[in-house]
C-alpha cells in the first residue's frame, strides 16, 4: 500500500511539475523580451 501511495504521489508531482516547466516556458516564449531574435515579431 505505501509503495501504491508513493508512485501515486510521485505521478501528481511529476504532472505538476511539468505543468509548471510548460507554462514558463509558454511565458518566456510569448515575453516580448525573451526571444533570442530580437528582430524578429514571427515566431
Amino acid at each position: 500500500m505505501m509503495e501504491v501511495m508513493l508512485t501515486n504521489k510521485l505521478k501528481m508531482v511529476d504532472i505538476l511539475f511539468l505543468c509548471l516547466l510548460l507554462t514558463c516556458y509558454f511565458v518566456l516564449v510569448n515575453h516580448p523580451g525573451f526571444s533570442t531574435g530580437k528582430g524578429g515579431e514571427s515566431g
